[in-house]
């Protein structure tokens, strides 16, 4: 199958895996104009600047792929006790912060409840408590009837945390949250995307090859006793089978602005994806959400 995906500038790898040195970007800002401005999330680990897209975009657009709410794809809550090690902490705080997005975008009660005193618990564990305060539960409690404003409200406190995290110099532990979000979230994309075949959704997936790339970089960087070393392996397996997908670019003049002194990128991204790279990358983000939550 092909998919095509039209978008200004490369978002997914602004920056990404590149250290950006002062004297560079007094000279000149390079930005990269997008369809929307949340379409990433920029972190900076030790000068180093990573480009992520956004999960809320991912949230919203399953639920437009799939009216139907799918229960079965989430993480038993009953299973929150069982991870006793900061390291399985962290990667299911992403991993349940993902099903509390997924719930949260269907409006089921029942599992928002649960999956917030999960996420409750796990972060009382970690000692990010702050982040999800009584004033962050008492922000959502009032938004449960939009789903738009629970997703922002938990991407705040999640922001928040990460921030607390990095101050703290514990970037191990706020890479891991960010890889468990990552892999729950392209686990509901690839098994609704096996189920309807949708062409956004395939785009979605396909514009993923530079944020693994990204994702391998920060476990790497932050890779204390070699505490990493299975997952970073499971990523770039799953980094081989995204080189199977062509990624075509269609250069347009880039627009320069010397007042601001910033260049504008224009050019265009697409892919060519085939149904039997799909299902293997499907396979493979299937084995790596059982190696975090087993």
């Amino acid at each position: 199958m092909k998919i095509t995906h039209h978008l200004f500038g490369i978002g997914l790898i602004a920056c990404a895996l590149y250290s950006c040195s002062s004297e560079t970007t007094t000279k000149e800002h390079i930005t990269v104009e997008q369809d929307d401005v949340s379409n990433s999330l920029t972190t900076n680990f030790d000068g180093k600047i990573f480009s992520i897209p956004s999960p809320i975009l991912t949230m919203l657009l399953l639920k437009k792929v799939s009216p139907a709410f799918h229960p079965e794809l989430l993480n038993p809550t009953s299973k929150v006790d069982s991870y006793q090690t900061e390291h399985k902490r962290a990667l299911l705080l992403g991993v349940y912060g993902a099903d509390l997005g997924y719930s949260s975008i269907y409006k089921d009660k029942k599992n928002i409840i649960d999956y917030l005193v999960t996420v409750e618990k796990l972060t009382n564990s970690l000692g990010l408590g702050a982040s999800f305060d009584n004033r962050f539960i008492e922000r959502y409690q009032k938004n449960t009837n939009n789903s738009d404003s629970m997703l922002y409200i938990v991407s705040d406190a999640f922001k928040n945390a990460d921030l607390f995290l990095k101050n703290g110099q514990r970037k191990s532990v706020s890479a891991l949250i960010l890889a468990g979000g990552w892999t729950e979230s392209m686990h509901f994309a690839t098994t609704l995307a096996e189920k309807n075949n949708n062409q956004e959704l395939l785009e979605r997936i396909g514009d993923q090859q530079q944020t693994l790339t990204t994702l391998i970089a920060l476990l790497e960087e932050n890779n204390k006793a070699s505490v990493n070393d299975e997952l970073i392996r499971l990523y770039k397996e799953l980094s081989n089978v995204f080189q199977e997908i062509e990624i075509m670019y269609t250069y347009n003049e880039p627009v320069t602005d010397a007042e601001k002194k910033t260049t504008t990128l224009k050019h265009t991204v697409s892919f060519e994806i085939s149904t039997e790279t799909l299902k293997a990358i499907t396979e493979k983000i299937t084995a790596i959400r059982q190696h975090i939550i087993g």
